[in-house]
């Protein structure tokens, strides 16, 4: 009787056994099977997988084999390998593209320089140009002599005189004028921004006496930095040549001008253009100019 009694318990135990041992491998069997063979989905891949479809559903469907995983593992490292050359391709073109950039600038500015020295040699500075002078260059030279009002401009937009070239630079290339005659002409017209002993402000943002007729009358106001730049800019354009404009005209005087009458930087004096016309009435008003020039170029 006992014999039985044991027997009944021991198989009772056995069968509890495998039940709850059945139970925990039910429970952990997907992480093991996830760990042995991540799903497909679980990790960024390139959708150029042929037949991807076809093996989610047979792993899915527990028909996988050894032969299925080592295609997919195949396929990945594949995409890797043709996504890293694709990379490394498209690199290579745009370092290839920056320096034939790069290549056609210095062209550009080697030939901007060579034309300036022809002109500087020949007496002759054409106002309309490209230039080989940069807004660095001409900030470099501000700061060389003065300290920048910076306190002052800065609500008109500049509040640096790296920003003050930049705008020059800006506005004197929309309209084919060389910014190095912007600048010069700009620091003789204000004293170097000071606006010393002038009748005009430096809230007028009007950095070449545009309007300014003596007699302590003073000259134009504009908004700001930018536009009182631009001003500049089109009023020596229409000293240079009969061009039309490209920005909207903000020059007052525009019209005042007889077009084209000094194409040159020597000319703007009046006593030195052959027609007695020009922007100033000072003798060697042109060469003020040049001789800044010629320091900023040095630079």
């Amino acid at each position: 009787m006992r014999k039985r009694i044991n027997r009944r318990a021991a198989l009772v135990i056995a069968l509890t056994a495998v039940l709850v041992f059945s139970a925990v491998l039910l429970a952990v069997w997907p992480r093991i099977r996830e760990m042995n063979h991540p799903p497909i989905g679980s990790r960024k891949q390139p959708d150029i997988f042929i037949g991807q479809a076809e093996r989610i559903a047979a792993a899915e469907t527990g028909s996988q084999s050894a032969e299925f995983f080592e295609k997919v593992i195949s396929d990945r490292k594949e995409a890797v390998k043709k996504a890293k050359a694709e990379k490394k391709k498209k690199a290579a073109k745009a370092k290839e593209q920056k320096e034939k950039e790069e290549q056609e600038k210095a062209s550009v500015l080697e030939a901007a320089r060579k034309q300036e020295e022809k002109e500087i040699e020949s007496g002759l500075y054409e106002i309309m140009g490209t230039s080989s002078v940069s807004a660095k260059q001409m900030a470099s030279h501000y700061k060389s002599y003065y300290d920048y009002p910076g306190g002052a401009l800065a609500d008109g937009g500049a509040p640096t005189i790296e920003d003050f070239c930049q705008i020059i630079c800006d506005e004197a290339s929309a309209e084919g004028v060389r910014p190095e005659i912007v600048y010069a002409q700009a620091m003789i017209e204000t004293g170097w921004l000071k606006f010393q002993g002038g009748a005009d402000s430096v809230t007028q943002y009007n950095f070449a006496g545009l309007g300014t007729v003596g007699d302590g009358n003073h000259g134009n106001v504009f908004p700001d930095v930018r536009t009182g730049i631009r001003a500049q800019v089109q009023h020596l354009k229409a000293y240079a040549c009969k061009d039309p404009l490209v920005n909207e005209c903000v020059d007052q005087r525009f019209d005042m001008i007889p077009r084209g009458c000094a194409p040159y930087v020597q000319w703007l004096g009046i006593q030195e253009n052959p027609a007695g016309i020009g922007w100033a009435a000072g003798k060697g008003y042109g060469d003020k100019i040049m001789n800044m020039i010629m320091k900023i170029r040095s630079i």
